[in-house]
């Protein structure tokens, strides 16, 4: 019998029996563009952006509900300038000036009203439709260090981190105290009962920064993060460790604690075989069909290299999910959407 996506959820997290393996697409502006608006209608308007994904949603029928999220949105909110781009319909924000370019910007900053800043307010507004709509909403959960990030930039992050380490941990304080602030708001406001929290890592992978430097400068705002939402009651978690973290797995489970059931998803950078074993049958793997498969190639490559993982991860004790090895590139053709869905349907059935 085909289950619902609710019930093919819920069955997942509770590790009751189901129907087959859920597939989520890890979709954002992918929704806008099939729906005929552009990224930057997607990104400056939560009503546009969650009638997108409830179109993609009833269009694929995947295992995913809506999801919102504006890259750097942090630059936004700290009074830094980001560009949305008019004549390309998939274009990423573009960060036109930081919060912080001088010493003398680091004594301005002060914590925005998260009513009226720019980009939590449009998270607020999304999370408010969402619920409307009979979905569940989402909370901020990190990387503080991509928070500090959209503050500073890439480069002046990770030469601080060597020469002005001081500097690195009070931007750290502050984007931490940020996430949690628009967390506690929105639990305050909307309740624990459908509330997720959503984490990515980028620049916590290897090819940026150290299995040290990640001890140092994010490990224990990570933990602080993890543990506050625990404490407030968010028990739904997802982790996107993006890029190679191989070897800050042993900090995952003895340090940072996540939520038994909590969806970590892998990019291509890890054996997802390895890392589920590594990390145990407590929680749910979800990865790793490459985005530059599901971009570049046709369906019927798309589908076999959905197979190929499928039979790899299909009886992971603790559950799998079929998705791509990051978010899902705007510019993908629909048909590889559904290569994905039909892998499952062939290749990751529990009921045959």
């Amino acid at each position: 019998m085909e289950l619902t996506t609710v019930e093919r959820m819920k069955g997942l997290i509770m590790k009751t029996k189901i129907d087959r393996i859920p597939m989520n697409p890890f979709a954002s502006t992918y929704t806008a563009l099939i729906s005929n608006h552009t990224a930057r209608e997607y990104y400056l308007n939560p009503e546009i952006a969650l009638k997108s994904h409830i179109n993609s949603i009833m269009l694929h029928k995947y295992d995913a509900k809506p999801g919102y999220g504006v890259p750097n949105w942090q630059t936004l909110d700290f009074g830094g300038e980001l560009e949305f781009s008019f004549k390309n319909k998939a274009a990423l924000p573009k960060v036109v000036k930081y919060p912080i370019e001088t010493v003398e910007d680091i004594l301005k900053i002060n914590m925005p009203n998260i009513e009226s800043a720019p980009m939590a307010s449009r998270m607020i507004r999304f999370a408010e439709l969402s619920i409307e709509n009979g979905f569940g909403y989402g909370v901020p959960a990190g990387s503080a260090l991509t928070g500090v990030e959209a503050l500073i930039g890439a480069d002046k992050l990770l030469r601080s981190m060597v020469k002005d380490p001081k500097l690195i941990h009070s931007l750290m304080r502050i984007s931490t105290d940020y996430i949690l602030k628009i967390a506690k708001y929105m639990i305050d406001r909307f309740g624990i009962e459908k509330v997720s929290a959503f984490s990515a890592y980028p620049l916590e992978s290897h090819a940026l920064i150290s299995p040290k430097y990640f001890d140092e400068f994010s490990l224990p705002y990570t933990k602080e993060i993890i543990d506050t939402l625990q404490k407030w009651g968010v028990e739904s978690m997802i982790v996107h460790l993006c890029g190679d973290h191989t070897n800050n797995l042993d900090y995952w489970i003895k340090d940072i604690k996540l939520p038994k059931r909590t969806i970590i998803a892998v990019g291509t950078e890890m054996d997802i075989v390895k890392t589920a074993e590594y990390l145990g049958d407590d929680y749910i793997m979800g990865g790793n069909v490459k985005n530059i498969t599901l971009s570049n190639e046709h369906p019927d490559k798309v589908y076999e290299e959905s197979k190929e993982i499928i039979n790899k991860m299909k009886d992971f004790p603790g559950g799998f999910i079929l998705m791509p090895d990051c978010g899902l590139s705007p510019l993908t053709p629909a048909c590889n959407i559904d290569a994905m869905l039909r892998a499952v349907r062939d290749f990751g059935r529990y009921d045959k």
